[in-house]
């Protein structure tokens, strides 16, 4: 499970009909000095299928609810540390609350993809 914010647009991939959205959730908390600490983790996030009506307002800076099967694995990053890929290939979805839109602005109302 993961409540985060879109880095990007979601993307649909139409060979493997899926979803794909970067989401990262920001942990807060206080060091044992008590200075704030803040944590960004970047998740991968899967839908199967195109996400319907509801992609157009998968948008950056979205905020979503994501939950489904965790998928956690490692590589090498560009440095040659040891990395995390974190994946939740999502059985549900919901909107929290849109992007802001230079547009009109857009109703807050939630919609949630299930699969």
């Amino acid at each position: 499970t993961i409540i985060g914010t879109l880095g990007d647009d979601a993307e649909y991939h139409i060979s493997k009909n899926m979803l794909r959205m970067s989401v990262v959730h920001t942990d807060y908390g206080v060091d044992q000095d008590g200075k704030k600490t803040e944590n960004n983790v970047w998740v991968n996030v899967h839908l199967k299928g195109d996400g319907g009506n509801r992609r157009q307002h998968l948008l950056k800076g979205s905020k979503i609810y994501a939950y489904g099967r965790l998928y956690v694995s490692t590589y090498l990053n560009q440095r040659g540390n040891s990395a995390l890929n974190i994946t939740i290939v999502a059985t549900e979805l919901e909107i929290i609350a849109f992007a802001k839109s230079k547009d009109a602005d857009k109703q807050t109302n939630d919609y949630t993809i299930e699969n």
